[in-house]
């Protein structure tokens, strides 16, 4: 079998045969290998030749399980980066359903001590590698040209307006922008204004007729269409151990030092210490379901779990460098960029005897997972503890040991 240049870790199996349904790109369709556990495995038309990967599912989601399964499969398959696909919740100001995120950084957002006060957070963080990041960010904004993009009409535009006055969010944030541009925004609101919304100084309502139809919408119509215009965005993922479906839980995440996250799962931060342990790259693009508040649904999973999909393969053909014969050994690289923070003349294969790897403990009733523990910058950011773990070479090749 060639040696595979990206393992890709998925929490669910609808995540996974998201990703296997994806077609553009694939130059040898998904084949099932066995191991333990079973995995697949595909080639992409990388910008710079064939790009191997495989890909497999955990059997429960949150941080434990993945870093089970991720750890296990990297001993196995020896991959020069790792990647994750699937679903999140967006911050409801700065994303929309159906749009994708890739991480520039992951952070386990439920690490830390409960007291009568109030939660305090210690964010153990991983950084992305710059140049992944870098290459992220000259994907953002319109997703155009992606399987399930569409440009947003008029007519979408009116019911996505409904939507947000229904749940009770902001409407002129979000995708505001993408659906009502400056040029139309008067005459699309003024028409809306006939029958479905008022604006009283600047504050828009529904009227009861708007009410009725954005519920009504919601009854007969809900969930994701075929095609949106989503977007894609680069920042922050927190991951935790539960499932949030209250809104209290962004401002307490963003007043604890992360204040620009846009994504919250399970998942990305066990991703990120496994790569972070094996010295290799990472890369987390998921799509948003939800918000994570009162509203919370499943209608946008599945657009969103395809996108993520499709991003993801579209990002790793870009920055992905295929495997070479002198990889086979995982012969480390030298130059500046995949250095790491240990001394030059450092020959240890592991790291120092104080530094925690993997932990798992009690918090609050619940298991949590925190990654290898090396404070690279050793600063205090605020009043929580912050710990940032830089991650390998960009293109794929492990970090040196």
């Amino acid at each position: 079998m060639s040696k595979i240049d990206v393992l890709i870790i998925c929490a669910l199996r609808q995540e996974c045969d998201a990703l296997r349904a994806c077609e553009t790109g694939i130059v040898d369709g998904w084949t099932p290998q066995p191991g333990d556990p079973d995995y697949w495995t595909a080639t992409l038309d990388g910008a710079a030749g064939p790009i191997h990967v495989a890909t497999t599912w955990a059997t429960a989601m949150a941080g434990v399980p993945t870093a089970e399964l991720a750890t296990r499969m990297t001993i196995q398959l020896e991959p020069r980066s790792l990647a994750m696909c699937g679903v999140c919740a967006g911050h409801p100001d700065d994303t929309d359903l159906g749009d994708v995120i890739i991480a520039d950084r992951v952070f386990q957002h439920d690490n830390g001590k409960l007291t009568d006060d109030g939660f305090r957070g210690d964010l153990t963080t991983h950084l992305a590698d710059d140049r992944w990041v870098r290459a992220a960010q000259a994907l953002q904004g319109a997703a155009t040209g992606m399987r399930g993009y569409a440009e947003p009409t008029s007519e979408a535009a009116k019911w996505w307006f409904l939507e947000r006055l229904y749940t009770k969010r902001h409407p002129r944030k979000s995708a505001y922008g993408r659906y009502f541009p400056r040029e139309t925004r008067a005459a699309q609101l003024e028409a809306l204004e006939v029958e479905l919304i008022r604006l009283e100084g600047e504050v828009f309502s529904l009227t009861d007729a708007g009410h009725q139809a954005a519920a009504r919408r919601r009854v007969l119509h809900g969930g994701a269409p075929a095609a949106l215009p989503f977007h894609i965005h680069v920042g922050p993922m927190g991951s935790g151990n539960y499932v949030i479906a209250s809104h209290d839980d962004w401002d307490r995440i963003t007043g604890q030092g992360m204040r620009k996250v846009v994504g919250l799962e399970m998942e990305a931060a066990a991703v990120g210490a496994v790569a972070y342990r094996h010295r290799i790259p990472f890369v987390v693009a998921k799509g948003v379901m939800d918000h994570a508040d009162g509203f919370k649904a499943d209608g946008f999973k599945g657009f969103a779990a395809r996108a993520s999909a499709e991003v993801l393969c579209d990002f790793l053909r870009r920055v992905v460098e295929p495997s070479t014969e002198s990889d086979s050994a995982r012969t480390p690289r030298t130059d500046a960029s995949s250095r790491s923070s240990q001394p030059e003349d450092s020959a240890k294969p592991e790291r120092a005897p104080e530094t925690t790897v993997i932990s798992t403990h009690n918090q609050s009733g619940g298991i949590n997972f925190s990654g290898a523990t090396v404070n690279v910058r050793g600063d205090i950011v605020g009043g929580d503890k912050h710990e940032v773990h830089h991650h390998g070479s960009g293109d794929g090749k492990p970090r040196k040991k």
